[in-house]
């Protein structure tokens, strides 16, 4: 019976020495993904920043011109502002294709 003791504590010791693998190799990845979404978040509110000043110098740049520049004028912003949203939609979808 001596013998089969030694191999059950042989296994135990084997199952957990698997068990503590993954346990290890799940806290790396979990570090891993904090990392990428703290550095994809610092991104986005970056880009986003930017899509907040271009709206407000839109605002103030078509409050300030006269009348009849108003059409042409907001053609130009609203174009700057659509370039501005399709590069921080294109920016979010480099940063989901890195997972």
């Amino acid at each position: 019976m001596a013998p089969d003791k030694k191999l059950v504590c042989e296994q135990q010791s084997l199952f957990s020495q698997i068990i503590l693998v993954g346990v290890f190799i799940i806290q790396s990845s979990l570090i891993i993904l904090v990392l990428f979404f703290h550095h994809w978040q610092q991104k986005l509110r970056v880009l986003g920043d930017q899509l907040v000043f271009t709206m407000i110098k839109l605002r103030i740049s078509f409050a300030s011109t006269p009348i009849t520049f108003r059409t042409g004028l907001l053609e130009n912003k609203i174009r700057s502002f659509q370039l501005c949203a399709v590069q921080l939609f294109s920016e979010v979808l480099k940063s989901i294709q890195i997972v």
